[in-house]
């Protein structure tokens, strides 16, 4: 699923820029798809503050991506590779690269790890 979500076209400021949406009060003092994300003080992983002087609670920030849509109505994101979460990066986005990705028998490509008894991973990467 991750290109399905890397690729997908987010709102920017003036002039292309990349929204800092790092404050927590960013969706009213930066952009309003500035959407960050409150870390709870009891997070294990997160710091409960940040690590400055001002004391502020900590936001995870994130950016809604742009919408979609062409008439009124909810809210449809759009997607530069496929407008679909149909796991193309596993069996291909068109018929050559679904190839690519299978075996001779129609299986998808792996790698069998001699270390650990033939345990079947993902395939390596082969550089033509």
């Amino acid at each position: 699923m991750d290109h399905d979500v890397t690729f997908t076209p987010v709102n920017k400021g003036p002039r292309g820029a990349i929204l800092n949406c790092r404050d927590c009060q960013s969706s009213t003092t930066v952009h309003p798809e500035c959407w960050p994300i409150p870390v709870p003080a009891t997070d294990n992983y997160y710091p409960a503050q940040e690590a400055t002087a001002s004391g502020k609670g900590y936001c995870i920030p994130f950016t809604r991506s742009l919408p979609g849509q062409q008439h009124l109505g909810h809210r449809e994101q759009i997607n530069q590779n496929s407008p679909y979460l149909d796991s193309s990066q596993i069996y291909g986005e068109n018929y050559c690269k679904a190839m690519s990705l299978r075996s001779g028998g129609g299986m998808l490509n792996v790698t069998f790890n001699p270390t650990q008894g033939g345990k079947v991973l993902m395939p390596q990467v082969t550089l033509f």
